[in-house]
């Protein structure tokens, strides 16, 4: 396909959600060109494109974008299609400039300009703002290609309902909000398991009248705006530990989950017999359809079975296949067990070259990878305490 000549524009903004379209707003109201390029078809579209019952945890007052209001009750709590309206709405009022269909692939500096190139087509500017992220990414843990096929694998970026998983447990990998909101949701029609670390809990309910006057304009008109930020000390100070760290549970708490019948788990760390499997008080367990956990001892070599289609009792990816159905959150970032042969035994490296891709699993590419030490590995491979050879590691996805 040929290249077209490249267009000429002063700013080229790359994304249309809620802070491509504030830029865009800023930048017309000082009479200055640009374009706004979004991938999707529709402005929105990537919160529409969300689970069904996804709803903000900021009230309609403090969504607003400069110059149009949030059209919802103040202290409300818009649903993700709300959200897709409001800024499909104000790319209209505004009259902004944006180009839907359009993935951007590369961006470079070019003789004291930037290039933009999305397939064909492709732009020169002097200004380029990237007003995107990479939420919408799954993070796919490693050992989702050794799970067995009969097991409905969903990440939360092509969840919507419970009507998508079949009869059996479900396992949600992450708990971070979303994790623990979607689990909370499928809960009421399957035995539900929540697996990953927790991060603690907004100690209030975020509806309740306390929270409307008093800890919401507190949070969010002064230590969200005022305290941290980049333009204050302790901002500057802060700011790594808060990306790197998972953020609390914000509307779900501890209580509801245990309440609904969630039983929480530790970090999942591999497969067994084909079903993902975590370490608790020193055997290797994993979810079965009777509403308990198998467990394996840890010592090699011995064998156990779990009451439902599991039976080795090391935790390797080979065996028959679990009754529970698992389900994966976006709280999932990968880290590189130990060797595929080793005990407790690992899903190895992500690659691209596996028999059967993620994708081709109806789900999305699995990323990021951290190879272990070669004396961690060394004693995993020993049978020693997999203390030594970490598995899974849970993050967290910054929820709206």
């Amino acid at each position: 396909m040929p290249q077209r000549e490249p267009e000429h524009v002063e700013t080229v903004v790359i994304g249309g959600g809620q802070a491509g379209l504030s830029v865009g707003h800023h930048l017309a109201r000082r009479g200055r060109p640009f374009v706004i390029l979004d991938a999707h078809q529709r402005v929105g579209d990537a919160w529409r494109k969300r689970w069904d019952s996804l709803r903000l945890f900021t009230p309609a007052r403090y969504n607003a974008l400069a110059g149009m209001p949030f059209p919802a009750p103040a202290h409300s709590f818009p649903t993700k299609d709300q959200v897709a309206d409001y800024l499909e709405a104000y790319a209209t009022r505004f009259q902004l400039p944006v180009r839907t269909g359009v993935r951007v692939d590369r961006l470079w500096r070019d003789d004291g300009r930037f290039v933009v190139a999305a397939g064909d087509r492709s732009w020169e500017a002097d200004n380029a703002v990237v007003a995107m992220s990479t939420f919408q990414v799954p993070q796919v843990p490693p050992f989702a290609t050794d799970l067995d096929p009969d097991i409905v694998q969903l990440h939360s970026a092509g969840y919507r309902n419970p009507s998508q998983l079949q009869e059996g447990g479900v396992l949600v990998v992450g708990a971070g909000n979303s994790g623990a909101e979607i689990a909370l949701e499928v809960a009421g029609r399957h035995p539900t398991w929540l697996a990953g670390k927790e991060s603690g809990h907004v100690p209030f309910r975020i509806e309740s009248p306390a929270a409307r006057f008093v800890f919401q304009p507190l949070l969010f008109r002064v230590v969200g705006h005022r305290v941290l930020t980049v333009d204050t000390p302790i901002g500057r100070k802060l700011r790594p530990r808060l990306l790197s760290h998972p953020a609390p549970l914000v509307r779900v708490k501890p209580k509801d989950l245990a309440a609904a019948g969630i039983q929480r788990v530790p970090r999942v760390v591999g497969c067994a017999t084909a079903s993902p499997c975590w370490r608790t008080n020193g055997s290797w367990r994993w979810p079965t359809s009777s509403g308990a956990p198998g467990s394996v001892p840890t010592s090699p070599g011995s064998t156990s079975r779990s009451s439902v289609r599991t039976s080795t009792s090391r935790c390797t990816t080979a065996g028959s296949s679990p009754a529970s159905r698992a389900c994966t959150s976006w709280a999932c970032t990968s880290s590189t067990p130990c060797r595929r042969d080793s005990f407790p035994a690992s899903t190895g490296t992500p690659s691209t070259s596996s028999t059967r891709s993620w994708r081709e699993r109806g789900g999305h590419p699995a990323v990021r990878a951290r190879r272990p030490t070669t004396e961690s590995a060394a004693r995993c491979a020993q049978g020693e305490s997999a203390d030594s050879c970490p598995g899974l590691a849970v993050g967290q996805h910054p929820d709206p």
